[in-house]
C-alpha cells in the first residue's frame, strides 16, 4: 500500500491544518528547550588591542577569550584586534537571559560600558538619563512648568 496514494485522499485543506499544526508544535517546544537551557552562562565584554570593546555570551569564558586571542578567521572583528583582556562578565542561569542582556549592553554607549566595567554606578545611573537636550527641555516643561526653558 502507498501512503502517497493514501494521503493524497485527504482533502488538501485538512492536510496543510495537519502540517502547519505540527510545525507549531515542534517550534514550541524546541523555543521551550532552548529557554529552558540551563547551565551557567556569561555575558562578558573583554577590551581588544585598539581599546574598542566587544561583548559576547559563552557558556565557557577562559576558553572563549582564548578562542578570541587564537583567532584564524580574518573576518571575525576581534582577529584585527587581537589580543584581547576579559574585563567584565555577568553570570546568567539561562541562555534567553544571557542573549537579552548581550543585546542590551551592545546597545550602550561606551562611556555606559566603562562606569559598568569600573562599578561606578552612580556614573552609569547619570548616563541612563536621556542625554538630548530637546527632549530634556520637553521632559522638564511637563515635570515643572514653572521652570524657564
Amino acid at each position: 500500500m502507498d501512503l502517497g496514494h493514501r494521503s493524497s485522499n485527504i482533502p488538501k485543506l485538512k492536510r496543510l491544518k495537519t502540517v502547519i499544526w505540527f510545525s507549531r508544535l515542534y517550534s514550541c517546544r524546541m523555543r521551550s528547550r532552548f529557554r529552558t537551557r540551563r547551565g551557567p552562562f556569561y555575558t562578558y565584554i573583554v577590551e581588544c588591542a585598539d581599546k574598542s570593546f566587544y561583548t559576547g555570551i559563552t557558556n565557557n569564558v577562559e576558553k572563549r577569550v582564548l578562542q578570541h586571542n587564537n583567532c584564524t578567521d580574518e573576518r571575525k572583528y576581534v582577529c584585527d584586534r587581537r589580543p584581547v583582556k576579559l574585563v567584565y562578565f555577568e553570570t546568567h542561569k539561562y541562555v534567553l537571559n544571557a542573549i537579552r542582556r548581550e543585546k542590551q549592553l551592545k546597545g550602550w554607549s561606551r562611556a555606559k560600558k566603562i562606569a559598568l566595567i569600573n562599578c561606578e554606578i552612580d556614573v552609569l545611573k547619570k548616563l541612563a538619563n536621556c542625554q538630548i537636550s530637546s527632549h530634556f527641555t520637553i521632559c522638564k516643561k511637563k515635570e515643572a512648568p514653572w521652570l524657564p526653558a
